[in-house]
């Protein structure tokens, strides 16, 4: 079975160790939908869990705890058994014991209440499964074909031979009884024209006579069948002085196999083909990781980006429903303009956050341009005007001079968005927030510093360092109840990096927060106003 198959009807045995039968059958449902037709056996028991270890099943899902019973438990027997059967975790009590079993060799752990990835993490696991498979029987293999090549060497000796110049057996110093040719003292008296094909003789004949116009050793590499198969052999050929009658020059041929080495060659390029697409694989589960993450984040923008704009369209929505009876057409219409102009706001955020969705993607390259910063800062002052206005908040800002920016439009944009909006969420109503700019003296390239402050409630010193931990966030409910993801500064700092600039914070609790961030500032002369 190939675990990377997406075939619908893809087959599974499974080996459930679960107590509830609706929690399996949960379980079942999710492995279908990921692809798979489960045939499956449920055992909440340890007799019963070792009676379905033979044959092996593909896959064990097992519960954490049981009563009688326990997933790190079965892991060990699993172990204990020397059985290499993927194993995944799946709990609906605390994930640190998951954890646990992960430490003792577990494949993946899942909670219950997130079974949409059991299909990723069961292909995964098989997928790795698979490759110890592999890699152990080519071990094995390995080590087979070396011990065989280790005794077939020990009892070959080399194959020594004289010869004259033109190629003809003169003395035959091997075992007469030698593999190569049975009996080798047939050769004595015959040239290498006789034993071997005419292009293999020739090439022998060119080195001879070589060593002997050149007085110096000459070695050669070449292949011989022998019976059914085909071995390589390096020989040694070394001058002679002439012989008592000195009428003829001679070489001695020394002849070792090397069909052993050229195997172990072979397996090595072998081993290391394996490897690179190992680590091939590896690189393609980190790209897989990292392009989760970054889905991840892109929700997280338009959770913590669209429920800020759409408190007023819902406040206004439901002022008009129970003002109709009094409202005259002015007032209607006074409150629809609210509720269009906020959703037409909705919308505009809407796309900027597909377009920068695109961007992470790789779908869109980073395409920095110059930038007039009033604009970014009006138009996201603007969008959370009725947010603000909402909780009594004022929004001022404090950028009185021209200044261009050299930056990706949509990502500025984003990242000054996502600030406000912290601002407003954790400022108590009453409070102001504002937003500045200014250009760095002395700094090269030059920059330009974009502040926003408030007077929220502001953070603990001991949470700073956790704002950016992507796997730790710090989360903090709004003044009037708004939620949060707590990734929303994570977001941009990243977006505020890419546009070569950084992010820093200053806080004190209950006066409040500065977020300043820096963007390369213009570099062309040109005038852009």
């Amino acid at each position: 079975m190939n675990p990377q198959d997406s075939n619908p009807s893809t087959p599974l045995r499974v080996l459930l160790l679960e107590d509830r039968e609706d929690d399996a059958l949960l379980l079942l449902h999710a492995l279908r939908r990921a692809g798979f037709d489960p045939a499956w056996k449920r055992v909440d028991t340890e007799a019963a869990y070792l009676a379905n270890l033979d044959p092996p099943p593909d896959l064990i899902l097992a519960d954490y705890s049981l009563p009688q019973f326990d997933g790190l438990h079965a892991l060990k027997l699993l172990q204990e058994r020397n059985l290499n059967i993927p194993f995944i975790v799946v709990t609906g009590t605390v994930e640190e014991m998951a954890l646990a079993c992960m430490r003792e060799g577990a494949d993946d752990y899942l909670l219950k209440d997130r079974l949409t990835r059991l299909g990723e993490a069961v292909r995964r696991a098989l997928s790795a499964h698979q490759m110890r498979a592999e890699k152990q029987n080519a071990e094995q293999d390995l080590r087979a074909r070396e011990a065989r090549l280790r005794a077939f060497t020990s009892a070959l000796p080399d194959l020594a031979f004289i010869l004259d110049g033109d190629g003809r057996y003169i003395e035959v110093l091997s075992n007469p009884n030698h593999v190569l040719y049975g009996d080798a003292f047939r050769l004595k008296g015959k040239r290498l024209q006789d034993i071997h094909p005419p292009d293999e003789a020739q090439k022998f004949l060119n080195t001879i006579q070589r060593a002997v116009q050149t007085g110096e050793l000459q070695t050669l590499e070449y292949e011989m069948e022998l019976g059914a198969n085909r071995h390589w052999f390096e020989a040694r050929l070394a001058p002679m002085k002439h012989d008592q009658d000195g009428d003829r020059d001679l070489v001695v041929w020394l002849a070792r196999d090397i069909t052993g080495r050229k195997e172990t060659e072979a397996l090595r390029l072998e081993q290391t083909r394996l490897r690179l697409e190992n680590e091939f694989l590896a690189r393609q589960s980190e790209a897989l990781i990292d392009l989760n993450a970054q889905k991840d984040k892109f929700f997280t923008i338009v959770a913590h980006d669209l429920r800020g704009p759409f408190n007023p369209v819902l406040l206004n929505a439901e002022l008009l429903l129970e003002s109709l009876d009094y409202l005259d057409r002015a007032g209607i219409q006074r409150i629809g303009r609210r509720i269009y102009d906020s959703t037409q706001q909705i919308l505009t955020l809407l796309e900027n956050l597909l377009q920068w969705a695109r961007l992470q993607m790789g779908h869109v390259a980073y395409t920095p341009e110059n930038v007039h910063l009033s604009e970014v800062l009006n138009r996201n002052i603007e969008l959370l005007t009725s947010s603000a206005q909402n909780k009594e908040i004022t929004l001022l800002n404090l950028l009185d001079e021209p200044l261009w920016v050299e930056a990706d439009f949509y990502m500025l944009d984003t990242a000054v968005r996502n600030l406000l909006s912290n601002a407003v969420k954790f400022t108590p109503p009453g409070g102001r927030v504002t937003i500045s700019a200014r250009r760095l003296a002395q700094t090269m390239p030059a920059m330009v510093e974009v502040q926003v402050e408030d007077t929220g409630v502001g953070i603990e010193p001991e949470n700073l360092d956790n704002l950016f931990r992507l796997g730790n966030p710090h989360t903090t409910v709004g003044t009037s109840g708004e939620q949060g993801t707590g990734l929303g500064l994570i977001i941009c700092a990243e977006l505020i990096q890419r546009n070569q600039g950084e992010l820093h914070i200053t806080s004190e609790p209950g006066k409040g927060t500065a977020v300043r961030f820096t963007v390369p500032a213009r570099t062309s002369q040109t005038d852009n106003s």
